[in-house]
């Protein structure tokens, strides 16, 4: 197994409320599994996406990511109403490949009834659907860049509303549509496939979600990219990418590579 472990320098309240951690699953790449590490088992399914090559390593951020292609790929998340809480924090590290100048393309969502986190243009927007209408902001904050690394969050409450942050700064906000309200449509990250199918052309890590609504505080520290959840443990053996050869492998294969060729 993997060895990693809880990062003992992380704000401890991180874990509270927490109902998909998707720095988890980046701990387990090359599979068509999205591993859930929050304990409640939404665990996800790469679709239209090759496991081989659509995981790629993040050296600015130290972790590892998925690489969608805007056309057809996301990851299936499931209609679980453990993602569909009445109180909600969603964030995730994006990096533009392309900017469509008036499409939208989504990061994380539950759309046709949920919620959306996703850019429009080149600007961040949000939606989501409560009992007394729709809450939103759209196109009001920062102008991104591709091949920019942002940290982005979207947290709603019936009691402060809507609130979006890049790099842990707020970028925009809408007001209070009371409590969100629950869908039976399927969450999906690097899409919003039905009914728009407002696909991703991003590579999209450290995804979460949360039944609660973050302090800035957790947010300002999730948005340091030398923070992570997790750390490696230093008592169990762990992988280590060799970002120098074409296929990551095993310390333990390099050594015989190694011994194999006649060096150290």
């Amino acid at each position: 197994m993997h060895g990693w472990k809880r990062n003992p320098k992380a704000p401890s309240s991180l874990w509270d409320g927490l109902v998909l951690d998707g720095a988890f699953a980046g701990l387990h790449p090359g599979t068509t599994r999205f591993a859930d590490g929050s304990g409640l088992g939404n665990d996800g399914t790469l679709t239209n996406m090759d496991p081989a090559t659509d995981w790629v390593w993040v050296p600015e951020l130290g972790r590892w990511a998925l690489d969608f292609d805007g056309s057809n790929d996301y990851v299936y998340l499931g209609t679980s109403s453990a993602l569909n809480p009445i109180s909600i924090s969603v964030c995730c590290w994006i990096r533009l490949n392309s900017i469509h100048p008036t499409n939208y393309s989504a990061f994380v969502s539950r759309a046709a009834g949920g919620w959306e986190l996703l850019i429009h243009g080149p600007k961040l927007a949000m939606y989501g659907n409560a009992t007394s209408g729709t809450f939103s902001y759209d196109g009001t904050g920062k102008t991104l860049a591709v091949n920019t690394w942002y940290h982005v969050v979207m947290v709603y409450s019936n009691y402060i509303g809507l609130i979006g942050y890049l790099n842990g700064v707020v970028d925009g906000s809408g007001v209070s549509q009371g409590d969100m309200i629950q869908t039976v449509t399927p969450a999906h990250i690097g899409a919003e496939v039905s009914p728009l199918g407002r696909y991703s052309n991003a590579i999209i890590s450290d995804v979460a979600i949360w039944s609660r609504v973050l302090a800035p505080a957790e947010i300002t520290w999730l948005a340091n990219p030398a923070n992570r959840l997790y750390v490696p443990d230093t008592r169990r053996a762990f992988y280590v990418p060799d970002v120098s050869a074409a296929t990551h492998r095993w310390p333990w294969q390099i050594r015989r590579m190694r011994r194999t060729a006649g060096t150290r």
